[in-house]
Order: structure tokens, then C-alpha cells, then sequence
């Protein structure tokens, strides 16, 4: 979707040029996935697996930025990065930085 003229895109969060929009892949634990279903991340989300537990893989298309990084780190433990593998590691080191903030007692 183009947003104005030129080269510039709509994206959610951001609106961005040259990005490209990637799939994400996240597993939310089952006290989250009511929530998330009904306050979605992205127009884009979607339900690609429901498990026995009530967890859920949700799957969205957005541009990889700080933004939806922040957003899906709101849900601290409540739900995992599945894919892409450069956001796995991204929140992988958020969230130990994070807690080492708490383990250093100051």
C-alpha cells in the first residue's frame, strides 16, 4: 500500500522506505491469546496454530523496527518469538539485558 507520493510505504508503527515487510511468528502462552486475538498487533494477524494447551502461533507481516519490538516485548514471558531468527536474537538480548538489570541490585 502506497502512502502519498514518492517512495514511501505504510507500514504500521512507521512508515518506512526501503524496508521490506517480513512474517513474524510468535507463540503466545493461553492466558494471552484472548487478548491478543482481540487487540491484534497488525491488521495482517493471524491464527496459524491452536494447541491443545490454549496456547497459540500467531503470524503477522510488518517491517522489522524498533516499534514492534517494544510491542512484543510488552509481553515480557507471555508470548515467544518464533521467526524470524534476527528477531529472536534481538529479543533474546533485550530481555537478558533486562533482567540484568534486576539481578545487579541497583
Amino acid at each position: 500500500m502506497r502512502c502519498g507520493s514518492g517512495t514511501f510505504y505504510c507500514h504500521p508503527f512507521i512508515t518506512a522506505t526501503g524496508d521490506s515487510p517480513v512474517k513474524i511468528w510468535f507463540k503466545a502462552k493461553p492466558e494471552q491469546v484472548p487478548y491478543i486475538e482481540t487487540k491484534p498487533f497488525h491488521r495482517s494477524q493471524m491464527v496459524v496454530e491452536r494447541n491443545v494447551d490454549g496456547s497459540a502461533v500467531f503470524q503477522i507481516e510488518v517491517v522489522l523496527n524498533f516499534e514492534i519490538e517494544r510491542d512484543l516485548l510488552g509481553y515480557a514471558d507471555g508470548i515467544r518469538v518464533i521467526s524470524p531468527e534476527i528477531l529472536v536474537e534481538r529479543m533474546r538480548n533485550r530481555l537478558s539485558s533486562a533482567a540484568a538489570q534486576y539481578r545487579s541490585g541497583r
